[in-house]
């Protein structure tokens, strides 16, 4: 029978540490799952790239809906409709707002989002019947995360919900 000594001299005899060149490879990013990054990885980009919404609404200017209630409703006009990936062609300028549907880029010049549950349409203009939150319902440029920021550190074991990150 070996004693403890001897045997953790045979262990550590067999026992190397890896080499960072030798012992990596790259695979692809389907392949990756229950593998351990030998070096960190960094976003290439800021996400999103620009303001979005989060929600289908409509994009409006704060100042505009800020009293608005179901008694006291505010009606604007619908200059434009943007779907995700679109870019917006028009600035909302007040008392206006643009149909917006989640994901899509913010026009210049709304700064919040009403769902489409809080309004009720009415031919090219709408009211908003309940109160809102400045900027609720927005995702802000480079809310996920920025440029060159650290999104997993080396040493880290990918599972398969972190594979649908990237």
């Amino acid at each position: 029978m070996l004693s403890v000594k001897e045997a953790e001299s045979i262990i550590l005899e067999l026992v190397k540490p890896l080499d960072s060149q030798r012992d990596t490879e790259s695979v692809k990013l389907e392949e990756a799952t229950s593998r351990i990054l030998a070096q960190p990885i960094a976003s290439k980009l800021n996400f999103p790239y620009w303001d979005n919404s989060a929600m289908d609404g409509y994009a409006v200017k704060f100042v505009d809906v800020q009293v608005c209630s179901a008694t006291h409703p505010v009606l604007l006009e619908i200059i434009e409709e943007i779907p995700a990936g679109v870019q917006p062609k028009k600035v909302i300028e007040s008392k206006q707002a643009a149909r917006i549907f989640t994901g899509a880029m913010m026009p210049n010049g709304a700064d919040t989002i009403v769902i489409q549950e809080n309004t009720k349409r009415e031919a090219i203009a709408f009211p908003f019947f309940l109160l809102q939150v400045h900027q609720k319902h927005l995702s802000a440029s480079k809310e996920s995360f920025i440029k060159r920021e650290i999104l997993y550190s080396n040493q880290e074991l990918l599972l398969m919900p972190q594979k649908l990150q990237f």
